[in-house]
């Protein structure tokens, strides 16, 4: 497809989507997805919607509303309430040209929009799961992506097996990592029943189910925003087989996992680990261990150059305030254990400005209130820029140095 918003596709996808939506007439959650729908294109803003907005700053043009969406708002793959509406906003590049994945996708982005109508907030998960970025953690779940695949395409008594197989591998990975269930949980109810719904919706096959579980790993550098994306989908398609009523009920406290496991009867043994270990074999666990050694070394010199970079180098600081937006790469982020998380690339607004981080990374600290990147090239300059950022200035803000320092942050005019 074309890299910029074709008018005729976008009419084109939104009626699929539409159609899509009729089909389910709302019998997956009690609610029809269908709603306020826009396209964005990233590299233009053009956009292209199902609908008006409320302020008038589309315009109609055979079956879409067209216009442009302004800088200060950052575009994102999301739910996103802009000019009196609240839409499931799409970035037009991320659509796929196979009619199959477009689908999942849009039906994906479009629970997002109703969730919490149905019961499911969005979840506070700033910095949780960064465990799935350790040796142990990425081991285990792994394997339990490995026994899901197996479970999916297979018949119902190798099919029970492989499930007890996943609920164990589970069950000793969330043992052995503090905080662990509460926080995959957490996310697993959020990115996992958004995908789960793309499948079931879209119409994605157990065999294609499984084959997308065993490309996870190489699709997701990181897992720690991600996971979710290939767990949520492979449990919720078991449980429509075992559980067929297993939604209604359904809450953000719920588990997957347990609710598959209950569904069986399956108990997990005292001696999990050791079982554990035994089982993995089945599953080529001893290669998977020692990619993942490997994996890890070079991964502990990632994080020492990151650490090198914005804790100890010059920087530009940045609070972060509660009306932060941030567009990024899930699958990309890099945890720096006790410190904060990298994201590689970053679109991020706040009431400082609007800054676009193309490479070099931004460092978010855990709670998400404060922000850096490397120190700027020129302090006067207008934009501010470095070596893959730019930053422009709201009005009312300037940079300062840090004193007793090499850094640079950024003050509102007023506090002088």
């Amino acid at each position: 497809m074309s890299n910029n918003l074709d008018h005729g596709l976008a009419a084109q996808y939104l009626a699929e989507a539409t159609t899509m939506f009729a089909r389910d007439g709302g019998l997956l959650w009690g609610i029809s997805l269908d709603g306020p729908m826009i396209f964005v294109d990233y590299e233009t803003r053009d956009v292209a919607a199902n609908q008006p907005d409320i302020e008038g700053r589309l315009s109609p043009r055979a079956a879409l509303w067209i216009g442009r969406i302004p800088p200060e708002v950052v575009v994102a793959n999301t739910a996103a309430t802009w000019s009196g509406v609240h839409w499931t906003m799409v970035i037009w590049q991320s659509l796929s040209s196979d009619p199959l994945w477009r689908s999942e996708f849009l039906a994906h982005e479009a629970f997002h929009r109703i969730q919490a109508e149905i019961g499911f907030p969005q979840p506070d998960i700033a910095d949780a799961n960064t465990h799935l970025d350790t040796l142990e953690g990425r081991y285990w779940l792994q394997l339990e992506w490995r026994a899901l695949e197996r479970a999916l395409v297979s018949s119902e008594e190798t099919r029970a097996s492989a499930i007890a197989d996943a609920v164990l591998f589970r069950a000793v990975r969330r043992a052995r990592l503090p905080n662990a269930d509460a926080e995959e949980r957490s996310l697993e109810m959020h990115e996992g029943l958004a995908e789960y719904t793309g499948f079931r919706l879209g119409g994605v096959t157990m065999p294609q189910a499984a084959e997308y579980l065993s490309n996870a790993p190489g699709r997701y550098p990181s897992f720690v925003r991600s996971f979710a994306y290939a767990s949520g989908p492979a449990y919720g398609l078991l449980l429509d087989e075992i559980r067929p009523a297993w939604r209604e009920g359904l809450k953000p406290q719920s588990d997957l996992g347990i609710l598959l496991q209950t569904g069986l009867s399956i108990e997990i043994p005292e001696s999990s680990v050791d079982d554990a270990k035994d089982r993995a074999r089945a599953y080529g666990g001893e290669t998977l261990h020692s990619q993942e050694v490997t994996r890890d070394r070079a991964r502990q010199a990632e994080i020492s150059q990151y650490r090198t970079r914005f804790l100890e180098e010059p920087a530009l600081h940045l609070p972060v305030s509660s009306k932060v937006q941030c567009a990024f790469d899930p699958r990309a982020t890099v945890p720096i254990p006790g410190s904060g998380t990298v994201f590689p690339f970053v679109r991020v607004s706040d009431i400082w400005g609007l800054l676009d981080v193309e490479r070099g990374g931004l460092w978010m600290s855990c709670d998400w209130r404060s922000a850096r990147v490397t120190a700027p090239d020129d302090p006067k300059a207008r934009p501010l820029n470095a070596d893959g950022w730019t930053l422009q200035l709201a009005p009312g803000w300037q940079i300062r140095p840090v004193e007793g320092t090499s850094n640079w942050e950024l003050r509102q005019e007023e506090d002088s």
